[in-house]
């Protein structure tokens, strides 16, 4: 078979990565995989991850990669998944829990992650104020969604973050927040903040 031949579903989503893995093709600052998780798929994430951060054959480092977590995974246990998994970059960033949609057209409720609402609060972000702002809180953070899959606590949420896992917290009276701006980088260092980050990937672009 051909080099470029598609012989699996693994190989048919790698090549669909590095359709954007020329940044001279594609200018993008955020990418998503809906429906790989770092859980299940922990090789493709890491192809994702190399996408993004290889200098020669991928990105150079000009994007925020936002990695789907696995769901149905009790708090102690995805921290520590996490932490086994051995992800650790500054270029990527996830969240739990999942939370809970209302497909209209089909009228069913669908259980999916945050990803969709984190790149449109980034967006939001970029739109309105700047990328250094952390998207997350009451006022960047808004997740529109009918509830989470589960509140967390505080001490849940100490567990995830804790793991560069940012909480998606539930709140009585303003709904669903993304509670956390951490990327999975596993070093004590301002580049394990989403806002920071982000922050040196557009001085970046704008140097080039």
């Amino acid at each position: 078979l051909p080099s470029t031949a598609v012989t699996s579903d693994y190989y048919a989503y790698l090549a669909g990565y590095r359709v954007f893995a020329n940044p001279q093709d594609v200018d993008i600052n955020l990418f998503a995989t809906p429906g790989i998780n770092w859980g299940d798929n922990l090789l493709l994430t890491e192809e994702a991850i190399s996408v993004i951060e290889d200098k020669e054959d991928g990105r150079g480092g000009d994007a925020l990669y936002i990695m789907d977590a696995p769901n149905n995974v009790d708090v102690n246990e995805l921290s520590e998944k996490f932490e086994e998994c051995g992800i650790n970059s500054s270029h990527a960033c996830t969240y739990a829990p999942w939370v809970m949609y209302y497909d209209a057209s089909n009228k069913k409720y669908l259980s999916l992650p945050v990803t969709k609402d984190v790149v449109r609060n980034m967006a939001a972000t970029d739109n309105n104020s700047y990328p250094w702002f952390a998207p997350a809180g009451m006022e960047r953070g808004t997740v529109n969604c009918v509830k989470a899959d589960f509140k967390t606590t505080l001490a849940d949420e100490d567990t995830l973050y804790e793991s560069r896992i940012n909480p998606v917290k539930t709140f009585a009276q303003d709904g669903v927040k993304i509670w956390g701006n951490k990327t999975a980088y596993n070093v004590e260092s301002p580049l394990n903040r989403i806002n920071v980050r982000r922050l040196m990937i557009r001085v970046q672009k704008l140097v080039k």
